[in-house]
Order: structure tokens, then C-alpha cells, then sequence
């Protein structure tokens, strides 16, 4: 059911009929621990990132659910390994925290949850351009990262870097996201 459902959601997105097998996974039997904790808990999706921590956290629920012994560290060694066969492997930045993880890959239950699916690149998050020396005083402002990008003629990963690190931009002025702008009253009037 999931499944279904998702596909006609991914296939809405990305605007194209992708196969089932795009986001399920197809091993051969006799499956592995491991294998039958990805076919029931996980979902191949292009955009998706998983983080070790939401791996362990997840892996650890469905030992307890499956009445399998809790795994240790050499236990989520070895599913890390196993998952760098199947999947790109890479050293994420969010904000000022850093984690490792794989794309292409997430928990299903994060799917539901709206994450996972939707890069940070492509949420809608207005950013404005303010002033390196009035940061209270909007320039110019956009609906998305994406948008911002586009006019500014930069990628959205660069966008997307100099947001996270408050680079200077132009030596003149910051991208900021709108929510992290503290409007002072005088600008208002």
C-alpha cells in the first residue's frame, strides 16, 4: 500500500513512471538480517539522505519489535558496511552540526513524516539579501533557496553553503534565511 501510494507521489514529482524496483529492494533469497530490515523499514527515494544516528535508532526499534537481540557497535558497523555497497556514501553540514550518512536511501516512517524526501535545497525557505553593515534591512528577498539561486546566478549548493556558513557575499552584502532576521521597529516605520 505504501508503496503504491508513494510511487504515484514520486512519479507526480519527478515526472516520469519509474518501476517499482526504483524504490524497493530486490535481494535474493536467503535474505540477511539486514536485507529483511531494509525491505521493511526503508525506501530507495533519489533525494533522500539517512544519517547513522536515524539508522541505529531505527534498526534498534525493529530488533525490539522482531524480538532480536539489540545490535551492538559491531552489529551497525557492519549494516554501515552493507549500505555502502548499495548506496552513496558522503559527510553531510546542517547548520553547525556535521554527520555521516548515505543518499538515496531513508527510513519509511520519515517519508510519511515529510522528511526524506524533500532536500533542504528545494524547501520552500525565504531568503533575503541583507546588508553586510544594516543587517536588519532587507534588500531584496525570495520565496525558496532555489529561486534566490537562480536570480543570483550561483548553484544551490553554493547558495545553500553560504547560507549555513554567513559567508559575505559581493563583499557587500549576507544571504540570510527571513525567519533568522531580527527586524528592528524603526526599520518597520
Amino acid at each position: 500500500m505504501f508503496n503504491k501510494m508513494f510511487n504515484c507521489d514520486m512519479r507526480c514529482t519527478l515526472g516520469i513512471n519509474l518501476k517499482k524496483c526504483f524504490y524497493t529492494f530486490e535481494f535474493k533469497e536467503p535474505y540477511s538480517e539486514f536485507e529483511i530490515f531494509l525491505m521493511n523499514n526503508c525506501v530507495k527515494v533519489p533525494t533522500a539522505k539517512l544519517n547513522r544516528i536515524t539508522l541505529r535508532e531505527s534498526y534498534e526499534k525493529w530488533c525490539d519489535n522482531s524480538n532480536k537481540k539489540h545490535p551492538n557497535k559491531t552489529d551497525m558497523d557492519k549494516l554501515c558496511k552493507f549500505l555502502d555497497k548499495y548506496f552513496f556514501k558522503d559527510y553531510f553540514n546542517e547548520g553547525t552540526s556535521s554527520y555521516h550518512g548515505w543518499y538515496g536511501v531513508t527510513i519509511k516512517e520519515n517519508i510519511l513524516k515529510g522528511t526524506g524526501i524533500t532536500s533542504t535545497l528545494c524547501k520552500k525557505i525565504p531568503i533575503c539579501k541583507v546588508h553586510k553593515d544594516k543587517p536588519d534591512e532587507i534588500l531584496q528577498e525570495w520565496d525558496s533557496q532555489k529561486e534566490a539561486s537562480r536570480d543570483l546566478g550561483i548553484k544551490t549548493s553554493t547558495l545553500k553553503y553560504r547560507l549555513d556558513n554567513n559567508s559575505l557575499f559581493n563583499d557587500l552584502y549576507y544571504l540570510k534565511k527571513k525567519s533568522e532576521i531580527k527586524i528592528s521597529p524603526n526599520v518597520l516605520n
